[in-house]
């Protein structure tokens, strides 16, 4: 990690020193995995990474910078594991309903994978503008880059807005796997049940929801009558 100075942090220049810092970081990321906010202090940082305290003090001022500095250093890393796993090149001819349910399994895979982490730092969000500032806009880029693949087939979906449904089918599916992964507690239930049926759900509503050419209108109860009948709706879901 290429590290500068910042409101959070003083770099450090010499190569033993960043390793040290570096050491610092992955500990109290460990630690915040486990205990959350309340449960890692800059001793038990020292303690565990083998780093004196006055060390760790000449980097930060207390725990709300380290705990800033971490989240630089996972939000850093996080980025380009989104940035490999989203190469547009990778994505070149997946036809549209493939690419959606592809997408779907990515986003999924990557916040289970980084969700105890993901809880800690969203954990603090509320009590702490600055966390939530940089959550915030890591969260909007990574859904920028999700959003830029989907768009390479905005001409199939017959939603008369594309930008706006596959904006829309992004937030359904970071609410659902967020509820589902407890991101939003300090302690998570058990996240493994019917993991790929929400999977597998989502995926098949959202590419529905963009590539269906049944019309649904706007009234409410639209499709609930006979008339849903005769519109080929049962038989064209069963499809796709």
């Amino acid at each position: 990690m290429t590290f500068q100075d910042s409101a959070s942090v003083k770099a450090p220049k010499q190569d033993r020193s960043r390793a040290s810092f570096e050491r610092v970081l992955e500990t109290a990321e460990e630690l915040l995995k486990e205990h959350g906010y309340k449960g890692f202090t800059l001793l038990e940082v020292s303690k565990q990474s083998r780093t004196s305290i006055g060390s760790i003090y000449c980097r930060v001022k207390g725990k709300d910078d380290l705990f800033h500095a971490v989240q630089e250093h996972v939000l850093a890393r996080l980025d380009k594991e989104m940035e490999s796993i989203l190469e547009p090149s990778k994505w070149d001819g997946v036809e549209a309903r493939k690419l959606i349910l592809f997408l779907v399994r990515e986003l999924a895979e990557f916040l289970r994978r980084n969700a105890p982490i993901l809880r800690a730092l969203i954990s603090r969000e509320v009590a702490d503008p600055v966390v939530m500032a940089k959550g915030k806009k890591a969260s909007a880029n990574l859904n920028e880059r999700f959003q830029s693949l989907l768009m390479r087939h905005a001409s199939e979906y017959t939603h008369p807005d594309p930008m706006h449904a596959t904006a829309f089918c992004l937030n359904i599916a970071d609410a659902a796997l967020a509820k589902h992964l407890d991101l939003n507690t300090v302690t998570p239930s058990n996240d493994g049940s019917q993991w790929n049926q929400l999977i597998d759900d989502l995926g098949r509503t959202l590419s529905l929801f963009l590539l269906s050419t049944e019309d649904l209108g706007t009234g409410v109860g639209r499709g609930a009558g006979p008339s849903a009948k005769g519109n080929g709706g049962p038989q064209r879901a069963a499809k796709v």
